[in-house]
């Protein structure tokens, strides 16, 4: 069911960026480091990356050395994901259910962190 937030299956919280964008790249590895802020929830982080050139986002991403599930769409701003989502500008953040519905589009740290804290049940909660 849309929204449903069961608390036996993990959510979403996906960081959009682009390597061209340097706040973007900044809030990836913020949200990278913020895995660890919500023991009690059950949520998988990802980036994914709304470059054009496959060999710069490649670049970056082994630069950095992030051990989490990296993406690139090679179609930028025409990606699936980011019209879907209405995203209007970088950085952007997800919060999706386990079925994979958009619940949230946050454009910064602090709001995506107030959303989990308010949305996402605890994993020991039915």
């Amino acid at each position: 069911e849309p929204g449903d937030w069961s608390s036996d299956v993990c959510s979403s919280d996906l960081c959009i960026w682009a390597s061209w964008n340097e706040q973007s790249r900044n809030a990836r590895k913020q949200i990278y480091a913020l895995q660890d802020s919500f023991p009690k929830k059950q949520i998988m982080q990802s980036a994914i990356s709304i470059d054009t050139n496959f060999d710069r986002w490649k670049e970056i991403v082994d630069a950095d050395s992030l051990n989490w599930t990296e993406y690139c769409d090679p179609m930028g701003w025409n990606s699936k994901i980011i019209t879907t989502a209405g995203i209007t500008r970088l950085p952007a953040y997800l919060l999706m259910t386990a079925q994979e519905y958009i619940t949230a589009v946050c454009y910064s740290i602090d709001d995506l962190k107030y959303t989990i804290n308010e949305r996402v049940p605890n994993k020991d909660d039915d």
